[in-house]
């Protein structure tokens, strides 16, 4: 694995460069290459440990993680289901897979297993600060409906003992890469 310093990143492109201990040429280094919990993009100056990967001209970096983050820049944890706290009758516990805010959908993962369960931003009942958003990762508590053409769909979704669910504030995606 290789080490390096992120020269510069653009938070709302999602790409930058990555400049080398090693003193080789800089590399490039998109948001869809970073693979640490929590971390959806990277700031100037923060150390780094990435893989490289070529198309045969252009070398990039894969399998981003961070080493050491800039002051006030740290990944955002999703919530995780209480140990000491069941859901509530006629629900079930699942892990959001990805939520595409701009389209207002993703699916959950059944944590008793089974196939992703749809869910639509209106069935999110347990809001936060940041809207009928979810988190990739975080913890939610939900019951399944059957649409209109016979499919399983989340419905009442929350969070642990019905709090508001964390959400995802300013981002297309809450996960999916």
């Amino acid at each position: 694995m290789n080490s390096g310093t992120v020269k510069w990143y653009n938070v709302k492109s999602g790409f930058g460069f990555i400049t080398p201990d090693d003193g080789s040429d800089d590399i490039f280094c998109h948001r869809s290459s970073i693979v640490a919990d929590g971390v959806k993009d990277l700031r100037d100056g923060e150390k780094v440990a990435y893989d490289v990967e070529s198309d045969g001209e252009k070398s990039k970096a894969c399998n981003v993680t961070v080493t050491a983050f800039n002051e006030g820049h740290a990944p955002v944890k999703p919530r995780k289901w209480p140990e000491d706290v069941s859901p509530t009758a006629g629900s079930q516990v699942g892990t959001v897979k990805w939520f595409d805010v701009t389209k207002g959908f993703g699916f959950i993962t059944p944590l008793n297993g089974g196939d992703d369960v749809f869910v639509h931003k209106s069935s999110v009942t347990g809001t936060s600060k940041t809207g009928r958003t979810l988190m990739e990762g975080e913890d939610v508590e939900f019951k399944i409906e059957v649409d209109e053409g016979g499919k399983p769909m989340c419905a009442e979704v929350k969070g642990p003992n019905g709090e508001p669910v964390q959400g995802v504030a300013g981002r297309r995606r809450g996960g999916r890469r």
